[in-house]
């Protein structure tokens, strides 16, 4: 009895396992049509596209934590940073660190936003303020300038 239990369940797993191929297969195949269809549809209209795709574009944001976990920034779509978050005596380094990952990953999202339409040849190329994602450098920052400030304002008679 246990051995024709074994079977079943061995069987509806393998039963299973090929409706799930032949599931991604087809959805597989549904992507591919609905693409061909779209880049169809798009190079007969490629001003349509481009403001799609821009729109999409727009609402791309990048986050990314420094290697510490002390800080943690959100970039737009342009690599503008529009969140920061950091817990305190942070150092700038890790502040810098993070933001040029989070600016790599959006221009990443971006970039693959308007692959399709270069592959196409749709467009020449990718917009000019959407440069090669680049490994992040670690920034060099200069220490602070103490100044000897005045406690008061000093008014000087002969600084006219």
């Amino acid at each position: 009895m246990a051995g024709q239990e074994e079977e079943r369940g061995g069987l509806a797993a393998t039963v299973e396992h090929l409706v799930r191929a032949r599931l991604m297969d087809a959805a597989e195949r549904a992507r591919d049509e609905f693409r061909a269809r779209q880049e169809e549809a798009l190079r007969r209209n490629p001003e349509r596209l481009l403001e799609a795709v821009l729109s999409q574009a727009k609402q791309v944001t990048g986050t990314a934590s420094s290697a510490d976990g002390s800080v943690q920034v959100t970039v737009d779509y342009l690599g503008m940073p529009t969140r920061l978050e950091s817990a305190r005596d942070v150092d700038a380094r890790a502040i810098l660190s993070a933001v040029q990952l989070a600016a790599s990953r959006a221009r990443d999202e971006v970039r693959g936003l308007y692959t399709p339409l270069v592959e196409a040849k749709i467009i020449d190329d990718y917009p000019g303020l959407l440069p090669q994602s680049m490994k992040p450098v670690v920034p060099t920052v200069a220490p602070a300038v103490e100044e000897d400030e005045p406690a008061e304002p000093v008014f000087r008679e002969d600084a006219w």
